[in-house]
């Protein structure tokens, strides 16, 4: 009876140290380890800060150069350089030299330089030919003759108040103030348009 004792309790102290030791040597859990690409969705999937696209085009404002409006060229700008002693300059381009006949005009008074009253006076002349602009009438006529009928070139043969060339082709006779005024006003409005305008171009040229 005491060996059955002895050897229950020596199986019970067996089966209690087996148990004992087989919970002791259970091996812990392992800490949870996450993979890589576990952590590369998890990263993927948190939301991002939206930033705004950058606008990459710019807009810029372009300023179209001005065009410059070509220069129109007339007879007056003289493009063909002609001598206006010896030539004409033909009032239609390409405005060409056309030389001066030569004629000679003999004068009732030779080398006449002072004023000659011939049946009027320079303000009566300008009067009688209806112009307005008497002052620049008279300062034009001042400047090519004096206001003397019988005026004359000796060297380019320009002769009475308007100093035409050549002398003559007005169809006035020398002396002939009154005449020789209304051509002047008919040659000067129409080539410069008014006596101001052929005095600033003489005031360029100085000769109109």
């Amino acid at each position: 009876m005491k060996h059955r004792l002895s050897t229950t309790l020596q199986i019970f102290v067996a089966l209690t140290l087996t148990g004992s030791m087989a919970y002791t040597m259970q091996p812990t859990e392992a800490p949870t380890q996450v993979k890589s690409s576990q952590v590369a969705s998890i990263t993927s999937e948190q939301p991002k800060e939206t930033q705004p696209a950058a606008n990459t085009t710019q807009t810029q404002e372009i300023t179209p150069a001005p065009v410059e409006q070509p220069k129109v060229v007339t007879w007056q700008d003289n493009p063909n350089n002609c001598n206006q002693d010896t030539q004409y300059i033909a009032e239609q381009a390409p405005f060409n030299c056309i030389d001066k006949p030569t004629q000679t005009v003999q004068a009732t008074t030779s080398n006449v330089t002072a004023p000659v009253n011939t049946g009027g006076s320079c303000d009566e002349w300008i009067a009688a030919a209806g112009i307005s602009d008497v002052a620049m009438a008279k300062e034009l006529i001042r400047r090519e003759s004096g206001c003397n009928p019988y005026a004359k070139n000796p060297s380019s043969g320009a002769c009475g108040v308007a100093q035409e060339l050549p002398c003559g082709k007005s169809g006035c006779s020398l002396g002939d103030g009154a005449c020789q005024v209304r051509w002047m006003n008919s040659y000067v409005i129409g080539r410069y348009g008014s006596w101001a305008g052929a005095v600033n171009w003489h005031n360029l040229k100085n000769w109109y």
